[in-house]
């Protein structure tokens, strides 16, 4: 008989047991140890649904809600619970427990002692009330905030036999919940593969302390726990924000890079050049030319003059600035004019070619300085 209909003929049981059930209750059960009066830290006594957290009291965030010992809902009617008061689920966190508006948020948890805390046994089993799936899911934590859902695929005897409490233990979530779950292909076909909750004896490692700005969370004296503060990606890192509760974690930033520009160079083409004849001597001369450039993105470069041997080298070129946001650039030519001066002073008296980026233009004639 699967889960979910041996729960539902339990549940018309227990309905029809309800009323002997306080008369057997203490002739079935021997007296057992005594747990901890069920009232928060202010004395205010706990009741069915109520929301608890041991946090001013222990330091221990987690938010639960608790089944009490004479819960007569989905609990058996005088189950012997031992030295515990109940049963309590943990809100996995605070964007689960925002599903649940009507309990009354952060205002309406209890905070208690650890021992009362501890007095009610975590349960992580569920089935969907809002649907009435009669599925039952187990949670498996897998991080201090994160979880998964595995079937519980076993008949409801077998759950029964492993665990007398099995169906005591489960406790209605909403659809919003259980869509927020991812779910396993696992399922968990016996009792012991169930995994139990605990909060970790250290006390995980704020990210905000590492943010901009930091925040300012004393570290408690067993330490933090090892390696569980992330490291940002290369070129981001974490943004401390302003929440409601503090602290809550930053937001991982990671900014836009600065475009890479690259600058691209290559010879103009020069068309034409202007010589001048010399009948006298002269300590320089200019030269002009014009060309075109690759296209309207290329600017000229500064004009180099140099003299080997019988010839002055002239170099022309352009430069165009290319970034992944420039876009693509008209392919079309543009004109231009330039000039350069030549040095004939320091040149010997003779012929010299003018050469420019390689061609040849013509001669210039460097006369001597005359006497007199």
């Amino acid at each position: 008989m699967p889960v979910y209909y041996w729960y539902m003929k339990k549940l018309l049981l227990v309905g029809l047991m309800l009323g002997i059930a306080s008369i057997v209750t203490i002739a079935v059960h021997p007296a057992a140890a005594v747990p901890p009066a069920t009232v928060d830290i202010f004395g205010t006594p706990l009741h069915d649904g109520d929301l608890i957290s041991a946090n001013q009291s222990a330091g221990d965030p987690d938010i639960f809600i608790i089944k009490l010992k004479g819960f007569t809902g989905y609990a058996t009617p005088g189950a012997n619970y031992g030295d515990y008061n109940g049963f309590k689920r943990l809100f996995l966190n605070p964007a689960i427990f925002s599903m649940y508006g009507h309990l009354g948020g952060y205002a309406k948890v209890h905070q208690v002692t650890a021992a009362v805390r501890d007095s009610f046994v975590t349960s992580g089993l569920f089935r969907n009330c809002e649907t009435n799936e009669q599925k039952v899911w187990a949670t498996e934590v897998t991080g201090e905030d994160n979880g998964v859902l595995h079937h519980v695929q076993m008949t409801g005897d077998q759950a029964s036999a492993e665990d007398g409490r099995f169906f005591d233990k489960v406790f209605c979530i909403n659809s919003r919940e259980d869509d927020y779950y991812p779910k396993s292909i696992t399922p968990y076909t016996r009792i012991a593969d169930i995994p139990q909750y605990f909060r970790r004896a250290c006390q995980v490692r704020p990210v905000c302390l590492d943010a901009t700005p930091s925040c300012s969370i004393p570290e408690p004296v067993e330490g933090w726990c090892p390696g569980t503060t992330p490291t940002p990606p290369p070129g981001c890192y974490y943004q401390q924000v302003q929440c409601i509760r503090a602290p809550c974690d930053p937001v991982l930033v990671c900014p836009t890079p600065t475009p890479t520009t690259t600058t691209i160079s290559q010879q103009a083409t020069v068309t034409s050049a202007q010589i001048p004849t010399l009948s006298t001597y002269q300590s320089s001369a200019l030269v002009t030319f014009s060309g075109y450039l690759p296209t309207p993105c290329y600017t000229l470069d500064p004009v180099t003059v140099g003299r080997v041997g019988w010839k002055f080298l002239i170099g022309v070129s352009a430069s165009a600035v290319v970034s992944p946001n420039s876009g693509a650039c008209v392919q079309i030519t543009r004109p231009f004019s330039s000039g350069a001066v030549l040095d004939l002073a320091s040149a010997p008296v003779g012929q010299y070619d003018v050469v420019i980026n390689g061609t040849t233009f013509g001669t210039i004639y460097r006369h001597g300085i005359p006497t007199y």
